[in-house]
């Protein structure tokens, strides 16, 4: 299995909002007894790096409009993405951000939301 540097979580509570502090160490607790399930397993999966590709685009696509927006100044370029929709959460638990963002596509056909 991979090994990863950092685990993202999403709770059933977050379909309305922010969720609770009990919800969060509940999902704290399931996804680190899951970790330590499959920790020593092993699991090959064709596509992975075909994925990466994907990612590694998708990212290096976001971070240049960043810099244009920002004329390289990232955190500049974060703020003007913000405000012009070119940068978005896709799934907020706030109900300020619009939700609108969505990632291309894969080379599959499924999609990126």
């Amino acid at each position: 299995m991979a090994e990863p540097d950092k685990v993202i979580t999403k709770s059933p509570q977050e379909f309305k909002g922010v969720p609770t502090c009990e919800a969060n160490v509940a999902g704290i607790r399931a996804t680190r007894q899951m970790m330590e399930m499959v920790h020593e397993q092993s699991l090959v999966l064709d596509g992975v790096d075909d994925e990466q590709g994907l990612i590694e685009r998708s990212t290096h696509a976001l971070m240049d409009a960043i810099l244009d927006l920002g004329d390289g100044d990232v955190a500049r370029g974060t703020v003007r993405a913000f405000d012009t929709g070119a940068l978005d959460v896709p799934f907020p638990s706030s109900e300020c951000a619009a939700g609108t963002s969505c990632r291309p596509a894969t080379t599959t056909g499924a999609s990126g939301c």
